[in-house]
């Protein structure tokens, strides 16, 4: 199988992406640029990069050579025409949450090819912690033997903000050395454990290359604990909403369901810790249901481990009995809380 070369429509489109990349870089950001030497003009090259923002996407594509091709995200539409951006740019989209072996199959065969392919190991831009990472970069690179080009982009998180402010956020680039192509023990009952032990390997490494701060958020974000609960007006107090409360706050996790429901979240997100009227308790829970069983299918099983997903579920259903058994006339709020634990996992870092 030979991936398909770029049409002059897709080739344009990059060329189109690529300068208005520039453009938002020169006028609205303030970035920095370390080890663009590194970047080898040959493939078969696996470009890797922590991946925290949209903008991310932009940068490497910016980055990578105009013939080289990229994974995006196939399993659900991205808001302002993005889908339609990222199709005409020549793309392989991926459901991820399944095994989309259709994809599997062009990604590797790029990679066959002798071509570049950029991906981000860590899936998407939800808040994870490092040890979440995904498999897929790894085994790529196992099974094409392609080498692996680590990056790390500081100050992209949530940057979109900084950036339609015009406040010129600080975003650095860093291109790391180049590592061999990911070596397996040949052990199937231990494959799994092998490649998902290379990916967090590879994010580490990543790490070590963030600024301070970005390095800040991924150590907080093996220390954050989430807790909620249902208050009715002048009445009880519900709890056990915990796994609930953490996608309600972790932004970027929250943030392509509450696009996609529009005025139905506002006891979700505008209105969140407010008393609001039963009904639009209601309405909020029945429209993030009826995403989660339909577009947004296995959207919660990728980003969150199962048990957390499910518990998602029940806790939107146990919200939404409360609800119609509550008078027509109550108020209610849920009240959600990040929290930081004192303690850690120990890590090392292997440069």
């Amino acid at each position: 199988m030979q991936p398909k070369p770029l049409n002059f429509q897709q080739q344009l489109m990059v060329i189109f992406l690529t300068m208005m990349g520039r453009l938002i870089e020169f006028f609205l950001t303030r970035t920095t640029y370390v080890g663009l030497n590194k970047i080898p003009q040959e493939g078969p090259l696996l470009i890797v990069s922590n991946h925290a923002s949209t903008y991310d996407a932009l940068l490497i594509r910016m980055i990578m050579p105009r013939r080289a091709y990229f994974v995006g995200p196939g399993d659900f539409k991205l808001a302002l025409g993005g889908t339609w951006v990222l199709r005409n740019s020549g793309v392989i989209f991926t459901k991820r949450g399944s095994v989309d072996r259709q994809s599997l199959k062009q990604m590797e065969a790029v990679l066959n090819n002798g071509e570049m392919l950029g991906i981000f190991p860590e899936g998407g831009t939800w808040e994870k912690r490092i040890k979440d990472v995904k498999a897929g970069a790894a085994y790529l690179s196992a099974t094409t033997n392609a080498p692996l080009l680590p990056m790390a982009f500081g100050g992209t998180y949530q940057v979109w903000y900084d950036i339609f402010r015009f406040q010129r956020p600080r975003i650095t680039v860093r291109v790391g050395d180049l590592l061999p192509p990911v070596e397996l023990s040949g052990d199937r009952k231990t494959r799994q454990d092998e490649l998902q032990q290379a990916s967090i390997d590879l994010m580490w490494k990543i790490y070590a290359m963030l600024p301070e701060a970005d390095q800040k958020r991924y150590d907080e974000m093996e220390l954050q604990r989430f807790s909620g609960a249902i208050e009715v007006e002048g009445g009880e107090t519900h709890g056990d909403y915990n796994e609930l409360a953490e996608l309600l706050l972790k932004p970027n996790l929250l943030a392509p369901l509450k696009m996609n429901s529009a005025e139905h979240n506002a006891p979700f997100t505008s209105k969140l810790n407010d008393f609001v009227p039963v009904r639009d308790m209601l309405d909020a829970v029945q429209t993030f249901q009826t995403l989660l069983a339909g577009d947004f299918k296995g959207y919660l099983e990728y980003r969150l481990d199962d048990a957390k997903s499910q518990a998602v579920y029940r806790q939107l259903d146990t919200l939404a009995e409360l609800a119609r058994s509550a008078d027509a006339n109550a108020r209610l709020r849920l009240v959600v809380e990040m929290y930081l634990v004192d303690e850690t996992e120990p890590h090392s870092v292997n440069v």
